[in-house]
């Protein structure tokens, strides 16, 4: 009879992870899928952000082959050699709130975010404004937290 042998195959990883401490009884890490939920739920708190916005052609792309979701794809999350970290966000906001000022507020809400939950420091926060909200017929932007769960809450 012969002899099988297994070979054993290296764990798939789901995404990178960011060290946060190495102690006597290991190491303390947290994913790039974790700073991202963070920075998800970072860009819903606002009310001017209408939703995170991927790019519409990779995006049709890669729902074809079953990719990442939208909301992956719209955020990306970088170590910098000094393992500082650069994140990019795109994003949708609501027609009538201004632009830069609403950039600006989740830069900043971001960075403290990430650092208060991870103590990773971040170096920048890109905003990228894909797109605007259309006004409901009132002119009025549309109501709701971008949150595509469909809260009925009054």
């Amino acid at each position: 009879m012969a002899k099988h042998t297994q070979i054993k195959t290296p764990a798939v990883r789901e995404s990178a992870d960011f060290l946060l401490e190495k102690n006597d009884c290991g190491r303390i890490a947290v994913t790039e899928r974790a700073v991202a939920m963070i920075v998800r739920n970072s860009a819903y708190s606002i009310p001017a952000v209408a939703k995170l916005s991927g790019n519409t052609l990779v995006d049709n792309i890669a729902e074809l082959v079953g990719s990442k979701s939208m909301k992956d794809r719209a955020i990306c999350v970088k170590a910098e050699e000094d393992g500082v970290l650069a994140i990019e966000i795109a994003i949708t906001i609501r027609y009538g709130y201004n632009l830069p000022e609403t950039a600006a507020e989740l830069q900043n809400l971001i960075a403290e975010n990430v650092f208060a939950m991870t103590g990773l420091t971040v170096a920048c926060v890109n905003v990228i404004v894909r797109d605007m909200e259309e006004p409901d017929e009132s002119g009025d932007a549309v109501e709701g937290n971008g949150n595509e769960d469909g809260d009925l809450n009054d």
